[in-house]
């Protein structure tokens, strides 16, 4: 008895000192600094939560954040649940990956599970206004830089992945548009490094397709489907 109570003694002190990762632990985890090694990243965590739930019928989450923001002032503003910064310096090497990235997410699928790296949600109970389930903005660009709007990378050797599929298409009037690109170029085709595709000329009301589609040197038109209501054919 008297060594658990020297034993606690000496940890209070250590314990006040401990900083971010004093108690109050957060419910089912703990903090911790120390390596965080997945399928593929292995980072040193600053800061770690860490937590382990046996499944009872209920969703859980390791840090859960609320952000209200009440517009009834009359003036702008935007609630973020989370905001991340990720910043890169400096001039990279000839070696290895050099990634920034804001919000990583990654889903260890072990068994015949729904995984997703990343998911969002939107509940809209009020009409007007824009409902968004992924956003990507582009503030600021530089010419040289290749600039993506997503990018889907199979490892190698994959098989049988959906670029992009988008489900319950048969529910009626679901969908307006299943995509909306107006007058866009579309690439469906390349070989040896040429890109073949197609373009809507708003002008003529007309498809047009190209060889070389995009290359503001080599572009090369080769063929029309007229889509006006007197010419279709």
């Amino acid at each position: 008895m008297l060594k658990l109570f020297l034993f606690l003694l000496f940890l209070n002190p250590l314990l006040a000192q401990a900083g971010p990762f004093s108690p109050p632990f957060p419910k089912g985890g703990y903090y911790e600094t120390k390596t965080l090694t997945s399928a593929n990243t292995a980072t040193n965590a600053e800061e770690l939560i860490e937590s382990s739930y046996v499944a009872n019928n209920e969703p859980r989450s390791g840090l859960h954040v609320s952000s209200l923001m009440d517009f009834t002032s009359g003036l702008a503003g935007a609630s973020f649940g989370v905001y991340s910064i990720a910043r890169g310096v400096g001039p990279p090497g000839s070696w290895g990956v050099h990634d920034i990235v804001g919000v990583h997410g990654t889903a260890l699928k072990e068994n015949s599970f729904w995984a997703a790296a990343m998911h969002a949600d939107v509940y809209d109970s009020y009409p007007g206004g824009t409902s968004i389930g992924l956003n990507v903005e582009f503030p600021q660009t530089q010419v040289g830089t290749n600039t993506l709007g997503i990018n889907m990378q199979p490892h190698e050797g994959a098989k049988g992945i959906v670029g992009i599929q988008i489900q319950n298409t048969s529910t009626g009037d679901a969908y307006r548009y299943g995509l909306k690109a107006p007058n866009m170029n579309w690439v469906f085709g390349e070989t040896d490094g040429v890109l073949f595709g197609m373009r809507f000329n708003p002008n003529t009301q007309a498809l047009e397709l190209y060889r070389y589609i995009g290359d503001p040197v080599s572009e090369t038109r080769v063929g029309i489907l007229p889509m006006t209501f007197d010419r279709r054919q």
